[in-house]
């Protein structure tokens, strides 16, 4: 079997993905964190690959072998969160790891990796944009090319500039009193797990609202908005409770 573009950037990204989360793990630990990684990145596949299917139910009644042809695509962004955040919980608990200190770690997954499946959907023919005459060139699930606006290298372009800004913020060295506050608040524990988990419910909340592909809607957005406003909830209610923990 050929490997194909979607497949090679997935597999770069998760690369980088892990290689991040070693890099910042304490020594001597390096193989706990990376062995909570793959768990998490497993429960991540298999909530994205049964949102899709969730979603599209009425296809795979007709033909539900199809269900396990991963290799035929059909993967659901916000189902990966959602099967992230259980593999976390699993993984900590296997690894006897505090909660906060295990979403912050393997946070470190998710920008390499969402960002690089944004770019694969651009050759996969998914996740494209509306016809516009400005657009660049984009083939949809049918491989028929067309100018459409650039969604998917948009999406993953503000994902960079977001998760790069973060980190530059919180080394940024200044003696602003407003400014070192927000440093220790955004430097508390779980911090930057829920920083990392509502930039990429934004992304996707905005995102995929511009998407043209056909999708099952309810009340007129589709699934990946809808879960990404919950995600987006959590993450927000995280940083209100960390906050007035530390208060």
């Amino acid at each position: 079997m050929t490997p194909t573009p979607y497949s090679l950037l997935a597999a770069f990204g998760t690369t980088l993905g892990l290689w991040m989360v070693v890099r910042s793990a304490p020594e001597r630990q390096a193989s706990r964190w990376l062995n909570g990684a793959l768990l998490c990145l497993g429960f991540s596949l298999f909530g994205a690959r049964l949102g899709y299917l969730l979603m599209n139910l009425a296809y795979y009644r007709q033909v539900p072998f199809e269900a396990f042809s991963l290799w035929a695509g059909g993967l659901s962004a916000a189902g990966g969160l959602v099967g992230g955040l259980l593999g976390v919980g699993l993984a900590m608990r296997a690894g006897r790891v505090r909660l906060v200190e295990a979403l912050d770690r393997w946070s470190g997954l998710l920008p390499p990796l969402t960002a690089s499946l944004w770019i694969g959907c651009y050759f996969s023919g998914c996740a494209y944009g509306a016809q516009v005459n400005w657009g660049l060139p984009a083939p949809d699930e049918a491989g028929n090319w067309a100018r459409r606006v650039p969604v998917q290298f948009l999406a993953a372009l503000t994902l960079i500039a977001y998760f790069a800004g973060l980190e530059w913020f919180q080394s940024y060295r200044t003696q602003r009193p407003a400014l070192k506050a927000i440093q220790e608040a955004l430097s508390l524990p779980g911090m930057k797990a829920a920083l990392s988990l509502a930039g990429l419910a934004i992304n996707l909340f905005v995102f995929s609202d511009l998407r043209a592909d056909p999708e099952p809607v309810f009340y007129h957005l589709r699934p990946d908005t809808w879960a990404a406003a919950g995600l987006l909830i959590l993450a927000v209610g995280s940083m209100i409770i960390f906050l007035i923990r530390k208060a």
